[in-house]
């Protein structure tokens, strides 16, 4: 499907499933104050008009890809523009739409980058059914662009694009330094503009399209009759109860409207928790997830902690099998590293979790693909931390040995891992196993 129908479907299906969320959407409210204000959704509308007339009158090629990279990189900067297709998309699921849903945590020390702004929607999106626009921000943006261009890391020659002092361009799995003005950077600037056009059409025709009060049933919290004001110049707010959201002139007036109580973070939570517990597939390294994992790291809940270790180690499961199944080296290797990160946060968010063995071989397994010496001696600790004396199984003595094999005919020191480990085996009296114990002990 060409990405301007999807993004017409996109609007089109959020307002069909819930015409409140979608115009709380459109509304973008922040808090009071004027339009221009309170957002920079308005300016980002119109700077990126600005360059895009600049862009399409100039001839010459150098000048046009300068004004075309700042169309370029302004356009996915824009966390207004996430948050608005993160809110649709949920809208679709079937859950609220949010204002702050992709502003950063309190517990950040900065301001999100592009590509996490990306990840945060990219499963969303795809749950939603809109492969379209998930494959759009998959192959169009490139962080080393916006980067070489921000920071005058970047020179032309004829018509190349040279990288200087940065990560290459990853195109087909290949890094270059050197890409092609006519053949990659302007069909990257005019498939921007195409779905930039696409969705400020839609955005602006929904909300002029509110010409005359409308009453609707939305939740508000609960389920309850809403009047969506509208008016020539199109939505003018809502009137809910004792609560309003009203444009007066150019500014926003909000009455009984907080974002900030603890309920509509307990909202938020329980929403993603659900839509996360209900999914039957994993399709990406979900940014979205890992910030619902900082935000319930934050408020220190234990239910909702366990609850996302069982999302987590639900996912971790997804991974590992996808990654026996895969047969591209490198996406087997980078799957399971996925899995073990899920397993990872699995145990850190509920200490109750009993760490078994599985867990320490596939830290040995990542740390063996990635050859990293420390994951693999990681992985020696945790097995041995698994072994039980009361309770002893043959396969965690003989994995406790492969491993300290491997690492010895690598010739990695593990003396520290392996303290304590000869005291522990002396204490095994079991007949069957003085074989398979002096075998070990050779070992150490």
């Amino acid at each position: 499907m060409p990405i301007n129908e999807s993004i017409t479907r996109l609007y089109a299906d959020a307002k069909r499933i819930d015409e409140f969320e979608f115009v709380c959407t459109l509304i973008n409210y922040k808090g009071l104050g004027s339009k221009l204000s309170t957002s920079n959704l308005l300016e980002w509308f119109n700077a990126i008009d600005f360059y895009k007339e600049l862009y399409t009158n100039e001839t010459n090629d150098n000048k046009r890809l300068r004004i075309g990279l700042l169309l370029y990189s302004t356009f996915f900067e824009s966390s207004d523009l996430y948050n608005i297709l993160g809110s649709l998309s949920r809208i679709i699921l079937g859950f609220r739409s949010s204002p702050y849903l992709y502003f950063k945590h309190k517990k950040s020390d900065r301001w999100m980058g592009t590509g996490e702004k990306i990840s945060l929607i990219n499963e969303i999106i795809l749950d939603a059914g809109f492969e379209e626009l998930e494959l759009f921000f998959n192959e169009v943006h490139h962080r080393a662009i916006r980067n070489t261009f921000f920071h005058s890391g970047y020179s032309l020659e004829e018509d190349n694009y040279q990288l200087h002092d940065s990560d290459p361009i990853i195109i087909e799995g290949v890094g270059q330094y050197v890409v092609s003005i006519s053949g990659f950077l302007f069909p990257k600037i005019d498939r921007v503009i195409e779905f930039f056009d696409s969705f400020n059409r839609e955005y602006f025709e929904h909300y002029h399209s509110y010409t005359e009060n409308l009453r609707v049933v939305g939740r508000f919290p609960n389920s309850m009759e809403i009047e969506i004001l509208g008016s020539e110049d199109g939505l003018r707010g809502f009137n809910a109860g004792n609560s309003y959201i009203r444009l007066n002139n150019d500014f926003w007036e909000g009455m009984n409207i907080r974002f900030d109580f603890p309920t509509e973070t307990d909202r938020y939570i329980h929403e993603e928790l659900t839509r996360l517990i209900n999914k039957e597939t994993i399709r990406s390294n979900d940014g979205s997830l890992q910030h619902l994992y900082d935000v319930i790291c934050e408020r220190n809940i234990l239910a909702e902690k366990q609850e996302l270790a069982n999302v987590f180690s639900r996912f971790a499961d997804m991974f590992k099998v996808n990654a026996e199944a895969e047969e591209n080296p490198f996406k087997k290797t980078n799957l399971y590293g996925l899995s073990l990160s899920y397993y990872t946060k699995k145990y850190d968010l509920d200490k109750s979790q009993v760490i078994n063995q599985d867990y320490a071989l596939l830290k040995f397994l990542v740390g063996d693909r990635t050859n990293d010496e420390n994951l693999k001696k990681d992985s020696l600790q945790t097995i041995i931390a698994c072994i039980d004396v009361n309770n002893l199984q043959v396969n965690i003595l003989k994995n406790t040995l492969q491993i300290i094999s491997a690492l010895r005919e690598n010739g990695i020191e593990i003396d520290n891992e392996l303290s304590g480990v000869k005291s522990l085996l002396d204490s095994i009296t079991t007949k069957e196993l003085k074989e398979l114990i002096t075998e070990i002990k050779n070992k150490l």
